[in-house]
């Protein structure tokens, strides 16, 4: 089986580091079948970003030589990366998902890529948007508890007048605020929920 240039040049459009692959298997004695095995999306991550393989920092796979070719960007059987910046990683086995090898093959496994490619970028971008929202409610809070802290100190010093503010004397002023804050801090974690969706 070999991937049409086409199609590799479109995979390579969609992701700079994504490649065709063919994930070989052992035929069975009563097969008919002659290529058996199936095609294969490996990404090429930086090898600091890949870690080594005693200790990866990615849950996939480390693509071995004995799995099968990686085509290049333009179809070709060839190495078309710096082996010793890049390492080849199982994204996905394309019969897992469904796609056939006539799928592959005749191109239409890139729309299914696309929308793949789509949900993962829509998913980090959902995941930066909450993690902002957590931020800026944290700082709020930070901010928050120095100043209720500052004005405590200073409203329980006695000034010239020999006047102190007691807790009788500012609970509701304090309990009202208190729940201010707490109405701010959930506008503000769930502002970045609904932004651009």
């Amino acid at each position: 089986m070999h991937v049409p240039q086409a199609v590799c040049r479109q995979l390579y459009r969609l992701n700079k580091q994504l490649r065709f692959a063919w994930f070989g298997a052992e035929r069975p004695v009563d097969s008919e079948e002659l290529n058996c095995g199936d095609f294969a999306i490996v990404q090429l991550y930086h090898i600091s970003d890949a870690g080594t393989p005693d200790e990866p920092n990615t849950f996939f796979q480390r693509w071995e030589r004995e799995y099968g070719p990686i085509w290049s960007k333009d179809g070709r059987g060839l190495t078309d990366w710096d082996p010793l910046f890049r390492v080849p990683i199982l994204v996905a086995r394309c019969g897992d998902f469904g796609v056939t090898k006539s799928d592959v093959l005749s191109g239409a496994v890139i729309p299914v890529v696309e929308e793949w490619y789509r949900r993962t970028r829509t998913k980090a971008a959902a995941l930066e948007r909450k993690r902002m929202g957590r931020e800026l409610a944290s700082r709020l809070d930070d901010v928050a508890d120095g100043i209720t802290d500052n004005l405590w100190s200073l409203g329980s010093k006695s000034g010239e007048s020999g006047v102190s503010a007691t807790w009788e004397d500012r609970r509701a002023e304090l309990a009202r605020l208190e729940v201010q804050r707490h109405n701010s801090r959930q506008r503000l974690l769930h502002y970045y929920d609904t932004v651009g969706m």
